[in-house]
């Protein structure tokens, strides 16, 4: 957003062409790549042979009620049919997903190649950049996340290779570099890891500050109930209900 991150727009006038060109990747990475990324990425997590590995990405750092209850959910197939409704998954959009991934690399490398100072708008970092490594992070497995992934990570086998294959790409290197010089900071078990950015934009030197992450008691019991759910059915979990109030 302009409004709230002017330093990523190049110019003051919002009718200047760096300006629109900037806005307008924005608009087209947000309605190519990042669908696609999710979609291709989603499919390949939700297959039958994937289920450890959504299991163990899904339950970092929470508590043992939520860890459980996921699994169970996830071992009985409850979530995994609503995410692909809701989300549109199928083997077919999984496939035209990764051809429009493949056709977003491709323009940002001609982009790239085009403008020589190694941005996609402009001499510098804009919001076009940022806005492509972002929606890139799904299908690049970034260092800058290493400590949210289980140990060890096991993609499952066609997600890795296209993993590998956008990794070698201008566009993926691209990216990659993005996280490297210009993330603020970086996720390190409960600390947040804030340091100075290239270009002197972001906290100068080196901050840490905890973020707590932890499940309060509602939580845990919204998940212990849904447990028995996944569990026992919803009649049984009714029934416990109505003996509460006898």
């Amino acid at each position: 957003n302009r409004e709230l991150c002017p330093g990523l727009y190049i110019a003051d006038d919002d009718d200047t062409n760096e300006d629109k060109n900037i806005i307008a990747y924005e608009e087209y990475l947000d309605e190519t790549l990042g669908p696609c990324a999710r979609v291709f990425a989603y499919h390949q997590l939700l297959g039958e042979e994937s289920k450890p590995m959504l299991i163990s990405l899904a339950t970092q750092q929470t508590s043992w009620i939520e860890t459980f209850l996921f699994t169970q959910l996830v071992q009985r197939n409850f979530i995994q049919p609503g995410m692909r409704k809701f989300m549109g998954i199928s083997e077919e959009s999984s496939d035209l997903s990764r051809e429009e991934i493949f056709k977003v690399f491709t323009k940002v490398e001609e982009d790239l190649k085009k403008n020589d100072t190694g941005y996609l708008v402009g001499s510098r970092f804009t919001a076009a950049d940022l806005t492509f490594a972002a929606l890139s992070s799904p299908i690049l497995r970034l260092q800058q996340f290493d400590s949210l992934m289980p140990s060890p990570v096991n993609f499952p086998p066609f997600l890795e290779s296209t993993i590998d294959e956008l990794r070698a790409t201008v566009a993926g290197k691209h990216a990659i570099k993005c996280y490297d010089e210009y993330r603020f900071g970086s996720y390190d078990s409960q600390t947040l890891r804030i340091r100075k950015i290239k270009g002197g934009y972001g906290t100068a030197g080196t901050l840490l500050r905890q973020v707590a992450i932890r499940s309060g008691s509602r939580n845990n019991a919204m998940a212990m109930g849904l447990t028995v759910v996944a569990m026992v059915g919803v009649p049984v979990l009714a029934g416990m209900a109505a003996l509460t109030h006898l």
